[in-house]
């Protein structure tokens, strides 16, 4: 009996890795495609690659022409099932990464427009505080202890309603340029809504 070389038993041990791993990988996808019945399509996909292998490993034997020809295309078509195998696992693999990304996407989407929902019901809230403020600065005309306590309620809220603008500009469009006529309120007072 003839000794083998380590390289021999190398190259035998990588193609038959290779074979069991590409079988599994394509046997795994062929399953994706006829979900329920991956048991039967697995013992199908073992059947398949030992008939590819055998079908490769006969067509060297001294045998018809026809008989040759047969396994070939035997062998040809258990390829063309492997590539099928293949593309149904990394089609599986990609239909689970997008839909995992979409429903992050789409609680990240939902997540924006809550928030966006809860700074615009405090913006209301801020306005309704200014529009208070400037009606009891309105009326403390009279009284200058209540007119100072009266600006620093409208510097407090104009100052709250500012900062709650500042979060929902990002989801808002740009304000438009004021009217043209209208000029700034003079420092220290602030223009009514």
């Amino acid at each position: 009996m003839k000794k083998s070389s380590p390289l021999t038993k190398l190259a035998y041990s990588t193609a038959i890795g290779l074979a069991l791993f590409s079988g599994s990988v394509a046997t795994y996808g062929l399953t994706k495609f006829a979900p329920g019945a991956e048991w039967v399509v697995a013992a199908m996909g073992l059947l398949f690659e030992t008939g590819k292998l055998t079908s490769f490993a006969l067509v060297h034997k001294r045998m018809p022409r026809a008989l040759k020809a047969a396994l070939l295309l035997t062998g040809t078509v258990l390829m063309g099932l492997n590539i099928a195998g293949v593309s149904g696992f990394l089609s599986s693999s990609y239909e689970k990464a997008h839909i995992a990304a979409q429903a992050t996407s789409h609680v990240a989407e939902s997540t924006a427009h809550a928030s966006a929902s809860l700074v615009e019901k405090q913006l209301a809230a801020a306005e309704s505080n200014l529009a208070q403020a400037r009606t009891a600065l309105l009326k403390a005309r009279d009284d200058r202890g209540r007119q100072k306590a009266a600006q620093a309620v409208v510097a407090s809220a104009t100052t709250e309603r500012d900062v709650l603008v500042g979060k929902l500009a990002p989801s808002r469009p740009a304000p438009s340029s004021p009217p043209s006529g209208s000029s700034p309120p003079p420092p220290g007072r602030t223009r009514a809504p």
